[in-house]
């Protein structure tokens, strides 16, 4: 049964929603949406506390406390290899001015903090997506002057700090799209040296699109959650592979595909104890759901134990085209909610997307919130 009561939020007079970075700062209860080179952040009441012109696109922000977020942004929004992007620290709406960490990045899609080598300094590893080049790398102390390298092969997605193998040194996994699909593990060796394991493979037609490392059947293992769908722009035809996919992890970091969840155009898949009976339960959305079926964009996959799944959709999902999704507690309440943003690039999507729905004025944000009963 769908646990969530759905409610659309829109800022300003976009023409379109072009949403394509959602935030939940914890620290001070605010929202962040990133609507193109637009960011605004919401208070609980969805009350405007911040506004900013960006140079392009925000893709990621992070925050912690008592410090000024992080934001990255695009550069080129479609496929480049212009090195556009930028890392920088977001100062408050009234303030102009801007400390950039590392700019010059191709075409960057996310990034995460950590301290990787041991010196107790916030260091990064930013995923620069690009189209024919990119590549993925940790920046030691957010120095753009130290860069080390992991992988240069376009297509990073996102990144992981976590230490997998258990050996005290914090390792990296990434997901890596384009024609060379796969979740990859860098093993930390120490003295600055990573040494690359592929842990799943995937076809190149997969459009891998998001992944998360999460112990989904609770026996003390991170098991890896992936979803895919993101290649409509090449062959623009439903694919029964598209999905998401859960590989169960042997103890030793050998993954296999213990469940798939069809669902074309899958962009992004995320799991949380939503309705708070000890175990993961998976939220997923399409960005590319089909006007025969625009109410399946969203589906809630309730977990009932052993592997077992109870899928739900959600009606008002037609309404958007749903490229971002976060899965926070917004009201506070001990029960986790979800933010879809919606993103339609231009005027012939948006034609499509107001067939689909029915209506003219479509949302930027559904926001899918619980109640305690």
């Amino acid at each position: 049964m769908m646990p969530f009561t759905p409610q659309f939020i829109s800022i300003g007079d976009p023409g379109y929603p072009m949403v394509t970075m959602l935030g939940y700062n914890d620290y001070t209860n605010e929202l962040f949406i990133g609507d193109f080179d637009n960011l605004y952040s919401l208070n609980k009441t969805w009350e405007l506390t911040g506004q900013w012109k960006l140079n392009s696109p925000a893709t990621y922000i992070e925050f912690q406390k008592n410090q000024a977020p992080l934001v990255l942004t695009i550069g080129h929004f479609g496929p480049s290899d212009q090195d556009l992007g930028i890392l920088s620290v977001l100062y408050p709406s009234d303030d102009n001015s801007r400390n950039v960490y590392i700019d010059n990045l191709k075409r960057p899609v996310y990034f995460v903090t950590g301290d990787l080598n041991g010196d107790k300094k916030r260091d990064v590893v930013v995923c620069n997506f690009g189209n024919y080049q990119g590549k993925l790398s940790w920046f030691d102390d957010c120095n753009a002057q130290k860069e080390h390298v992991l992988s240069l092969l376009p297509g990073a997605r996102r990144a992981i700090i976590n230490d997998l193998n258990h050996d005290g040194k914090p390792d990296v996994i990434a997901l890596m799209a384009q024609a060379y699909e796969k979740v990859s593990v860098f093993y930390n060796k120490g003295n600055d040296v990573f040494e690359e394991e592929t842990a799943i493979e995937f076809p190149p037609v997969y459009g891998v699109s998001y992944f998360e490392l999460t112990d989904i059947n609770k026996d003390g293992f991170d098991d890896i959650i992936v979803s895919n769908g993101d290649n409509w722009d090449l062959s623009a035809i439903d694919k029964p592979y598209h999905g998401f996919r859960i590989y169960l992890n042997d103890g030793k970091n050998k993954f296999t595909e213990s469940f798939f969840f069809p669902m074309y155009g899958c962009s992004k898949v995320m799991s949380g104890d939503f309705d708070n009976d000890g175990d993961l339960d998976i939220v997923a959305i399409s960005f590319y759901a089909q006007l025969k079926n625009p109410g399946q964009s969203f589906v809630y996959v309730q977990n009932n134990g052993d592997m077992n799944f109870t899928k739900s959709y959600l009606p008002e999902a037609k309404d958007g085209k749903w490229l971002t999704m976060e899965v926070v507690d917004i009201n506070k309440d001990g029960l986790l909610d979800v933010v879809l943003g919606s993103f339609i690039y231009n005027i012939n999507e948006m034609s499509k997307a107001i067939t689909a729905s029915g209506q003219t004025d479509l949302p930027q944000v559904l926001l899918l919130t619980q109640k305690a009963k």
